[in-house]
């Protein structure tokens, strides 16, 4: 008896909980999305604020070192600036200087090939047409100053149209030129003996035999110069060079003889 009353009364039960569950069950569903929804909402509010609030903290942060840093910013600014004006105008002045020695080297190249193509004429000119040769070696001192293969051309033209003054010079310009050579001082000591300037033919022969201690020859011509210059001293001490260089000289006995005639 009491099982039955107790089912009957749990099926009473069940049967209220159902139809209140069908009832409001519409009502019950749309008041747990509403605080869900609620729910959320809050949420998303909050974490905006909190966004908001991290955003503004990094602007003022932000702003107070471009504020700070302004300064700085405005000196290294300025530095670059200064730095990069110098090279540009560093380049500047690479770039014309470059061009300035191109265009000097192109001109001086083709300045070479005017001076080689004269030079070569020269050889082609008769050898009786010595106005044709000096002219042309003065255009090519013209063209530079310092072409020594002009100078030595020219020179020797003079020397052998007995202009002895001017190819002395010459020789002694061509020795400042930097061309210090034996031949350029022998050279230079005949066309002084041809003038009769014999001390300065010795101070010539002795530039060359300072070059070539041991050359006879050289050695020989002093002799020459000092027997003429009836200097005995000076004679008899190139003689002993003489002999100490070149015992063996034909010469030597002649100098003795000549040396000794000296008063």
């Amino acid at each position: 008896m009491l099982l039955v009353i107790s089912l009957v009364l749990f099926l009473a039960s069940l049967s209220g909980i159902l139809y209140f569950w069908f009832r409001y069950r519409d009502s019950i569903t749309e008041h747990i999305q509403s605080n869900e929804t609620d729910y959320f909402a809050n949420k998303e509010t909050k974490e905006v604020i909190l966004k908001n609030r991290l955003k503004r903290k990094l602007v003022d942060r932000f702003a107070f070192i471009v504020d700070y840093a302004k300064p700085i910013f405005g000196a290294v600014s300025s530095f670059s600036k200064s730095v990069y004006d110098k090279l540009r105008e560093k380049e500047r002045e690479y770039r014309v200087s470059a061009e300035k020695l191109i265009h000097e080297r192109k001109k001086n190249k083709e300045k070479n090939e005017v001076i080689n193509e004269k030079l070569e004429e020269v050889g082609e000119i008769p050898k009786d047409d010595d106005e044709t040769k000096e002219q042309t070696y003065l255009d090519i001192i013209s063209l530079d100053p310092g072409n020594i293969d002009a100078y030595k051309g020219l020179a020797s033209l003079y020397m052998s149209r007995r202009q002895f003054e001017e190819a002395v010079e010459l020789y002694r310009h061509i020795v400042y030129l930097g061309d210090k050579g034996v031949e350029c001082f022998l050279e230079e000591a005949k066309g002084l003996s041809a003038l009769g300037r014999y001390d300065e033919v010795v101070t010539a022969l002795e530039n060359a035999l300072d070059l070539e201690p041991k050359n006879p020859k050289i050695i020989d011509r002093i002799i020459e110069v000092a027997i003429l210059l009836e200097d005995k001293s000076y004679a008899r001490k190139f003689l002993k060079r003489l002999m100490d260089v070149n015992p063996e000289n034909k010469k030597i006995e002649d100098y003795k003889m000549r040396i000794d005639e000296i008063k």
